[in-house]
């Protein structure tokens, strides 16, 4: 197989976008750690969360489990209670 210097450019390229990609779509997991610290959550809580279905969606990866921050955050808003009142 003959690959002439602009086929290597375009392999490197799509290589490039995506390992980046992959980069950018991992540092959107959170360790346990990560969501207690962000929440104030215990770790404890955390598991007796899943334990129990209940709590942050959440992927099991072998043995780690990993939280999408989005999804922490959406979980969140949903938990946003408005007063009626402008911060007296």
């Amino acid at each position: 197989m003959n690959l002439n210097h602009q086929d290597i450019s375009k392999i490197a390229k799509a290589t490039i976008d995506l390992i980046n990609k992959n980069t950018d779509e991992m540092s959107k997991l959170m360790t346990e750690t990560e969501v207690s610290a962000y929440t104030g959550i215990s770790r404890k809580t955390l598991r007796n969360q899943r334990a129990n279905k209940t709590g942050f969606p959440y992927l099991k990866i072998g043995r780690l489990v990993r939280y999408e921050t989005a999804e922490v955050k959406r979980a969140l808003v949903k938990c946003k209670v408005t007063t009626g009142h402008a911060g007296t």
